[in-house]
C-alpha cells in the first residue's frame, strides 16, 4: 500500500447532532489510535513532550513509541475569534480545514516537496459548526522568524529559501499564508509548514505568486522594524535570485 493512501472513518458521538470523523495515513506509525486527539489522554500517557511555542501556533509536540509528532488544534484569529475560537461553519466534510490540509500534505509528499508528512486529522461536527485537529510528523528546524533574530544567515541559506518557495509554486502549491514563521531552517536545508487554506492547482498564477512573496517580505520587514534582526534588502535580493533560478 502506498504512503499516499489514507484510511477514513467516523465514530458515534454524544447525540444525533454531533459526528466525529477521522482520516489517517494507511501506513501510520505509530499505529493510529483515535484517542491521540484527546489532550487529556495524551497527558495521562506522558505523550506530550512540549507545549505551544512561538512560531508553530497552538501546537503540541508529542513523542509516541519514539516517534515525534506535532498536534495542532485549529484556532480562529482576528475579530471572529471573540465569537468562537475553535468552531467553524460546516460546509461539508471535504471542505473542512483539517480534511483539506491533510489531503494537500499527502499530495505534496507524493511530489517529494519539503513539507510535513501528515499522520492523521479529526473533524468533530456539532450541528452547523465543527472543530478540527491535525497531526503531522515532526520536521526538524528553527523558524526563519527566530533565526533572523539570533544570527546572520549566510547568502546560501537565503538563496535556498528562494529556491524552496519556487519549487512549491512550480508544483502548483499556493501556500496562502507564506510568512517567516512558516519557513523552517535546519542548517541550510529549508522546508515550509502550516498549509492551512493552501491549495494545489495546475499552476499558481503570477498574481498569486506575487502575493505569496509580498506576504513573506512584509513579515520579514515587520520583524526587522520591531527589534534587532539580521535582515536587510540584500537578504531579500538573494532570496529572489534563488527564486528566479530554475
Amino acid at each position: 500500500m502506498k504512503s499516499s493512501d489514507s484510511v477514513s472513518g467516523t465514530s458515534p458521538a454524544d447525540n444525533a447532532q454531533s459526528h466525529v470523523y477521522w482520516q489517517h495515513r494507511a501506513d501510520a506509525n505509530p499505529e493510529f489510535d483515535q484517542r491521540v486527539f484527546d489532550d487529556d489522554w495524551l497527558e495521562s500517557h506522558n505523550y506530550i513532550v512540549n507545549s505551544p511555542t512561538a512560531g508553530r501556533g497552538a501546537s503540541l509536540f508529542l513523542k509516541i513509541e519514539e516517534i515525534d509528532l506535532v498536534l495542532r488544534h485549529y484556532r480562529r484569529g482576528g475579530i471572529v475569534r471573540s465569537i468562537s475560537e475553535q468552531h467553524y461553519i460546516w460546509h461539508g466534510l471535504r471542505r473542512t480545514r483539517a480534511w483539506r490540509e491533510f489531503d494537500v500534505l499527502l499530495a505534496m509528499e507524493t511530489q517529494g516537496l519539503p513539507s510535513p508528512k501528515p499522520y492523521a486529522c479529526q473533524v468533530q461536527r456539532h450541528g452547523l459548526k465543527y472543530s478540527a485537529s491535525l497531526i503531522t510528523y515532526f520536521l526538524a528546524g528553527v523558524t526563519l522568524a527566530e533565526r533572523v533574530c539570533t544570527a546572520i544567515l549566510p547568502d546560501e541559506c537565503w538563496y535556498n529559501i528562494g529556491q524552496c518557495i519556487r519549487r512549491f509554486h512550480s508544483a502548483g502549491v499556493d501556500h496562502a499564508d507564506l510568512n517567516a514563521h512558516n519557513i523552517l531552517i535546519d542548517e541550510n536545508a529549508v522546508s515550509l509548514i502550516d498549509f492551512d487554506r493552501a491549495v494545489i492547482q495546475f499552476t499558481v498564477s503570477s498574481n498569486r505568486r506575487h502575493k505569496n512573496l509580498k506576504r513573506l517580505q512584509r513579515s520579514l520587514n515587520k520583524i526587522g522594524s520591531s527589534g534587532p534582526a539580521f535582515y536587510n534588502d540584500d537578504c531579500w535580493g538573494t532570496l529572489m535570485s534563488g527564486y528566479r533560478t530554475t
